[in-house]
């Protein structure tokens, strides 16, 4: 011990801080290993390994701190806890072995190395360079304990521990409660104690009251319940919406209750633009059916109010020339007279009751029309009457199809007669259904009509529904 006097004071109070710092860090260390403890015999021996090095870190600290007191007061001592050095040196020397041999830990051996360092035997043998082992013996030990916290620190991360499940779920931004059958909360993340502050103003120690109070709509003013696909959803005034969900878990032998709340505001601001939307949607589609119902009536009127004006311009202009030839003879011809009536009853026969396919036509552009909707129609149709009247029954469908089904508000009608083949093609700027077209009645009864006459029908719906006829001309010859 006389050698430390030869030592600067500068010199001493560097030791003195490198003591300090080595004892710190090996107690961070020793923490860190009885935070991961493992509960088997080489932990054990660990822990007392590094116990022991810790009290031989405390013994050197008190011969540096006696011989700092002590060169300030002028006065030598000679005390150097030899017997306490050689107890520790002789336990670590065993422990180290027991973890090198069984624990298969040869780095453990470096204890016995720099335990040494500070040995009795060593320091009479060394004299002058004693100072100098001392030092290294407390920078090796640092170094020691750095390394071990460094190394029980990337465990912690790798493992999976309570600290770590508790960390991950703490950083989770869903809320996450666990409890058992009675309620009693055995494990709860810091999302979900925020959202019980939130919603109902503090924390709760039994997770099934917290729900209950959700379900039932319990909350501080500005939430609100809904149920929504058999679960719970709490909205904020704010706009912001959670939803509450429940699981039920066995492990092993005992039952417990999972409780999770999810942020869903995104989600329910689409739910409840999409049900905004789908409520007009059947408001349109109401009102369209039932303007489509009056597609028929009206088409009837409009042909009555035809006929009926046929029947009074044919009759209005045969008794006109019969009551002026009345009137201005006095002797009436009774041949004219005759004349005038003759193929009367046959110019009344005349009159359709059934509109020809071009009259049929424009009376579809003009009653949906009534509706604004568009039906525009480019080209003529085909010379063959019973083509052209298919092609209108099937215009009348398609528009009907695309009002009802897509909503459109215009039908564009394509049709050219070729020299071997009349072709229609029908467009609308409708909404078409990600589920593709179905072949209901309409193009069934579509492909009824035009098979026999040697023709083919394509239905598209990608990028927008087209519908396209083609009838050899050969068939209409």
């Amino acid at each position: 011990m006389s050698y430390f006097y030869t030592i600067t004071t500068y010199a001493r109070v560097w030791i003195t801080l490198l003591i300090a710092m080595s004892v710190l860090l090996q107690m961070l260390a020793l923490y860190l290993l009885l935070f991961r403890r493992k509960q088997s015999p080489i932990w054990w021996t660990q822990i007392s390994l590094e116990i022991l090095i810790l009290l031989q870190l405390f013994t050197l600290s008190l011969m540096h701190g006696q011989l700092m007191q002590a060169s300030h007061m002028g006065l030598y001592i000679t005390r150097d806890y030899g017997i306490m050095r050689n107890i520790l040196f002789t336990a670590i020397t065993a422990l180290s072995l027991i973890g090198t041999i069984y624990g298969k830990k040869p780095k453990n051996a470096y204890c016995i190395v720099i335990s040494a360092m500070t040995f009795p035997l060593l320091e009479q043998s060394f004299s002058t360079a004693f100072p100098v082992l001392f030092l290294l013996a407390l920078i090796l030990w640092t170094i020691r304990s750095i390394s071990i916290v460094i190394e029980q620190q990337k465990g912690m991360k790798e493992e999976l521990s309570a600290m770590s499940i508790r960390s991950a779920m703490d950083f989770l931004g869903t809320g996450v409660m666990f409890c058992e059958k009675n309620g009693y909360i055995v494990l709860v993340n810091m999302e979900m104690q925020r959202l019980m502050m939130k919603i109902t103003g503090r924390i709760h120690r039994n997770g099934k009251h917290f729900y209950d109070l959700i379900a039932s709509g319990d909350l501080l003013d500005g939430w609100v319940t809904r149920f929504f696909q058999d679960q719970n959803v709490c909205i904020y005034q704010d706009g912001s919406a959670w939803v509450f969900g429940t699981i039920e878990l066995s492990i092993g032998k005992k039952k417990y209750l999972q409780i999770t709340a999810t942020d869903i505001t995104e989600q329910w601001k689409l739910i409840a633009l999409l049900q905004s939307r789908n409520e007009e949607l059947l408001q349109r589609q109401a009102s369209l059916s039932r303007a489509i119902k009056n597609v028929n009536v009206l088409t009837y009127e409009i042909e009555t109010q035809k006929a009926k004006m046929r029947v009074h311009d044919v009759l209005s202009e045969r008794l006109t020339l019969l009551i002026r030839t009345v009137r201005g003879e006095h002797d009436v011809d009774q041949k004219l007279l005759l004349g005038y009536t003759k193929g009367l009853m046959e110019d009344l026969k005349a009159v359709r009751t059934t509109p020809s396919p071009m009259d049929e036509l424009d009376s579809i552009i003009e009653t949906y029309a009534y509706v604004n909707v568009a039906v525009i129609v480019n080209g003529k149709l085909p010379d063959d009457k019973e083509v052209s009247q298919l092609f209108v029954d099937i215009i009348r469908e398609a528009v009907s199809n695309a009002v009802r089904h897509g909503f459109a508000t215009e039908v564009n009608v394509d049709i050219d007669q070729g020299k071997s083949e009349s072709t229609i093609n029908i467009t609308d700027n409708g909404y078409v259904s990600p589920e593709g077209i179905k072949e209901g009645g309409g193009i069934l009864g579509m492909k009824s009509r035009v098979e026999p006459l040697g023709g083919f029908i394509s239905v598209a719906s990608s990028p927008q529904f087209e519908l396209t006829v083609i009838i050899p001309v050969s068939r209409e010859k």
